[in-house]
């Protein structure tokens, strides 16, 4: 613990490589709190003893069918997956025409769930995806028109004019407030790249303004985005910041995106985004050498491999580094 204390107090400005390069290669650029399959089960192994974890490790193999992919979690014996009440009731839903009447009956049934499965949404007609549309604009209850508002999503478009959903981004309740800006996400209106801008002038609002690009990047709008990157405090809003980066640079692979995703690499507080942006960036051969050589102390299992693959191929120092713990 001591050690994972130390890890977090260091920053670039410390020279955290040279104290990264002594460390042991689990507690390095560990950004992220989602270990992978094998190092739950090391972990579970570690803390609540051999015989708890074996039976934990059952439970998930039965509920997630391929985590038994997984050499670490291979059981015993071979498990059928068990189909809970939730999917049971999906399957009973899409036997019948599916409605608006048929994701409140859902919701009424599965009140823990904030968002309708997809299952039943793919089969609404336009007709019915208008009516929910204007239902979660016109209810009072801010839960029901969250539940409402998750059914449009990237596959899924809002069918309304999305003017009707910006005040909605300044409700009261933020669950709300959040689900009306990533409805606004995969919308490519004018209006929306307007309503972006307008969200870079306010702090509070600044991290869910690039989202608004996501579909709505125009040649100029980098130059614009760049600045205002570094201007995200919020740990939260930095991390969605740059998961909006890496989509606005997926729909929009010409060379006006590279110092937004390079900069996307530098602010990004997770190690999985950090490996997906460097690969984008990779791919377009715009990854400095500087960065490859950061990526091999990353934590991630696959970034230093590739990472020190590039390295020797561009003539770069790659360091003996101690071989990853056998989970």
């Amino acid at each position: 613990m001591a050690l994972a204390q130390a890890w977090v107090q260091i920053s670039r400005a410390n020279g955290y490589r040279e104290v990264l390069a002594e460390l042991e290669r689990r507690w390095r650029r560990r950004r992220t709190a989602h270990p992978s399959a094998f190092g739950v089960h090391y972990a579970a192994n570690s803390t609540i003893g051999e015989k708890t974890a074996q039976r934990i490790r059952r439970t998930f193999a039965r509920r997630s069918p391929w985590l038994a992919k997984a050499a670490d979690f291979l059981p015993e014996e071979p498990l059928q997956p068990v189909k809970g009440t939730r999917e049971i009731q999906i399957e009973e839903a899409e036997k019948e025409v599916v409605s608006l009447e048929t994701l409140l009956s859902y919701r009424e049934r599965f009140p823990n769930f904030s968002s309708p499965p997809y299952r039943l949404v793919q089969h609404l007609s336009q007709q019915e995806l208008i009516r929910t549309a204007h239902l979660a604009l016109e209810t009072p209850d801010p839960n029901e028109a969250r539940f409402l508002l998750r059914c449009f999503r990237l596959k899924t478009p809002f069918p309304l004019d999305p003017g009707l959903l910006m005040p909605l981004t300044a409700h009261e309740d933020p669950r709300l407030r959040h689900a009306a800006f990533l409805v606004l996400e995969s919308v490519e209106h004018p209006g929306v790249r307007a309503f972006g801008f307008d969200c870079l002038g306010d702090d509070a609002r600044r991290g869910y303004a690039f989202g608004m690009f996501r579909r709505n990047l125009r040649t100029g709008d980098s130059a614009v985005l760049l600045p205002q990157m570094i201007m995200v405090k919020s740990r939260w809003h930095r991390h969605m910041m740059v998961l909006d980066i890496q989509d606005i640079g997926k729909h929009n692979p010409g060379p006006e995106t590279d110092p937004l995703l390079l900069q996307a690499f530098e602010s990004s507080p997770c190690s999985f985004c950090r490996e997906r942006t460097a690969d984008m960036l990779r791919k377009r051969r715009k990854l400095p050498d500087s960065y490859a050589q950061e990526l091999l102390f990353d934590a991630d299992d696959s970034a230093p491999v590739w990472a020190a693959r590039l390295c020797r191929r561009r003539g770069l120092p790659v360091p003996d580094l101690p071989k990853p713990p056998p989970w």
